[in-house]
């Protein structure tokens, strides 16, 4: 990690809150007290049943009461707007106060906004059978300046630079501008993301770059994604949908000791380890969710893909042996691959929310209890590619919090079924591409 990365990161740790154990801390609460203060409100501590008189929603900026930071600091930040931060809520006025969603509604603020804090209180409304709904958060630092560089024999081998601004104009909308260079090539681009296309409940995502060789001046490569999606956004959303395209063209060159590596041929010679690559994907599906706190989600689509490679950066002169036997040691499959798949998603929506496990001082809700997930994958030639195959994943976890103490095991496997794959005049294995996983975490004082 290099220094500026660190600095950011320790940026963020005392941009935020201070650092605390548990979700349910007496900065937060010092917080709603203010909250409550300023609007002249009281808490009510039976809501359950009683009607939503208004919302009142409190934002803070990053730098609040108590912060280790000039207030002057809020200058460079543009708070979340208020509405925006409305529309995460799971009610409106006139409703009554339902707990479960008054709780699924402040994840939906932890989850969908830049935010280190977001709660929902209820307050003592004018009548006996009426209440406040009273929202709070907090605003995370969404400037960033992340760098990334690699410095070898004396040499600079990798520059990445990334500005970043993840709640642009407080709507909760990412922009960032890409730049980098490394031994061959330069490359400059910009990426967006709207959680709330259009104000709905669609979210969009695009990429776009362009890579430069250094040497000649000339476009070598770019690489594009777009994204459009519905996630399930709720509990209660039965139907989510997406698409995404996304391709990549450019050379991928292997450095080391601060230099383009080379191989070796039999004949003696060495060519550049260097080639093509035209990776192009294509991916839609649909999902049906059903239930509430226990959760079956069944899903099925379509993925297309293409991953074609060559030789690239080879001399005029080099034999046509030397190419041959530099290309098998090198180059990847390429393989062009059509498949449909269905799936389906089993967990339960039990929920805690806590600080520090992932990210410095900012809620976190974590699901806990069994998860469990399988998926089949069927590809033919008949959908116009050169594979045909069977690949079935299954996926198992559980989680569990206990006496401050946060404990998972999961655990994967993948096999693909291919009774015809060659390559390189071989035939191989009709089992392929097997692979499990076991993973044990755990995260306590």
């Amino acid at each position: 990690m290099s220094r500026f990365k660190a600095l950011s990161l320790l940026v963020l740790c005392f941009m935020g809150s201070p650092l605390l154990a548990r979700a349910d801390n007496s900065f937060q609460r010092g917080l709603i007290d203010a909250a409550t203060e300023s609007l002249g409100l009281k808490i009510d501590p039976q809501p359950e049943g009683k009607i939503v008189e208004r919302i009142a929603v409190v934002p803070y900026a990053v730098v609040a009461r108590g912060d280790p930071w000039p207030s002057l600091l809020n200058w460079l930040h543009f708070t979340t707007v208020p509405r925006v931060i409305e529309r995460e809520l799971l009610f409106h006025s006139g409703d009554s106060w339902k707990q479960e969603y008054i709780n699924e509604s402040a994840r939906n603020l932890r989850k969908y906004l830049w935010v280190g804090m977001g709660t929902i209180t209820a307050c003592e409304g004018s009548t006996p059978g009426s209440v406040i709904a009273l929202v709070v958060t907090k605003d995370l630092w969404s400037l960033r300046a992340n760098t990334l560089f690699s410095y070898v024999g004396g040499n600079l081998e990798l520059l990445k630079f990334e500005f970043s601004e993840q709640n642009l104009a407080g709507r909760m909308k990412r922009a960032s501008i890409d730049l980098g260079l490394d031994l061959a090539t330069t490359h400059a681009g910009e990426q967006y993301q709207d959680q709330r296309f259009f104000g709905g409940q669609l979210t969009f995502k695009e990429r776009f770059d362009l890579i430069w060789n250094r040497k000649s001046g000339a476009v070598e490569g770019s690489v594009a994604t777009l994204t459009l999606e519905k996630p399930l956004y709720t509990l209660d959303t039965p139907l989510s949908y997406g698409v995404s395209v996304s391709q990549t063209r450019d050379i991928y060159r292997y450095f080391t000791f601060g230099k383009i590596g080379t191989v070796t041929a039999s004949t003696g010679e060495a060519i550049p380890y260097a080639m093509h690559r035209n990776v192009q994907d294509l991916r839609l599906y649909a999902v049906r969710s059903v239930g509430r706190a226990i959760k079956n989600d069944f899903s099925a689509g379509y993925r297309g893909y293409v991953s074609e490679y060559s030789m690239a950066d080879v001399p005029d002169s080099a034999q046509a042996q030397t190419v041959s036997e530099v290309a098998s040691v090198i180059l990847p499959r390429t393989e062009s691959g059509g498949y449909f798949f269905a799936g389906w998603h089993h967990y339960e929506t039990n929920f805690q929310p806590l600080i520090d496990i992932d990210t410095f001082a900012v809620t976190e809700d974590f699901r806990f209890g069994p998860d469990a997930s399988a998926e089949l994958r069927y590809a033919s030639r008949a959908f116009g590619f050169q594979s045909s195959y069977v690949e079935p994943t299954v996926s198992l976890a559980h989680w569990k919090y206990d006496n401050d103490h946060l404990f998972g095991i999961t655990g994967s496997a993948k096999l693909r079924y291919q009774p015809e794959a060659q390559y390189a005049g071989l035939t191989e294995p009709r089992f392929r591409n097997g692979m499990t996983t076991v993973q044990l975490r755990s995260v306590s004082p």
